[in-house]
């Protein structure tokens, strides 16, 4: 377990990939996460001291347990952030680090809705272990950005000419 805060009050739970966190202030951090049950989401974390030091344990791309309670504002608060898949290369590598942030990062700027697309998160899941296991990473980047383009309903001459790039251009841009 790495974050609790318990309360008596209802609490939903779901599975997510963490994909952004921010520090706004000193006693506030939003964590941004892709879940399987409703999309993109945006989660509040109040307090300050121990327990932001422990979001920073998690790596953009973890893919984690979430326990929130509901609130009446459009983000939830997080009561509960539990590791389901922990990496054990993505940490310690840089070139794997640098892909699992690009990917992440991505998925912040493309990713605006909140409706659950079950294929979308499993293809997430799928690329959030590769990231930390296979050994290919130069052409990881590149083959994501073409096939989440493709899941989202983009295709066309651009997509092929970017599958034509050498991975290690793709890369060394990065």
């Amino acid at each position: 377990m790495f974050f609790s805060q318990k309360s008596s009050i209802f609490v939903l739970e779901m599975q997510g990939i963490v994909l952004h966190i921010e520090h706004k202030t000193d006693k506030t951090t939003l964590l941004y996460a892709y879940t399987r049950e409703k999309g993109r989401q945006v989660f509040a974390v109040y307090g300050a001291g121990g327990r932001k030091k422990r979001l920073a344990d998690l790596t953009p791309m973890s893919i984690v347990e979430i326990t929130v309670q509901p609130s009446a504002k459009d983000i939830a608060v997080l009561q509960e952030v539990r590791l389901v898949y922990v990496p054990t290369r993505i940490p310690f590598e840089v070139k794997r680090k640098v892909v699992a942030m690009y990917i992440a990062e991505a998925l912040t700027k493309v990713l605006r809705y909140e409706l659950s697309d079950e294929p979308l998160y499993q293809y997430l899941i799928a690329v959030a272990q590769d990231i930390d296991q296979t050994e290919d990473i130069a052409s990881l980047a590149s083959e994501f950005t073409t096939n989440l383009s493709i899941m989202l309903g983009y295709g066309g001459e651009p997509i092929e000419e970017l599958r034509e790039l050498r991975s290690n251009e793709l890369l060394s841009l990065l």
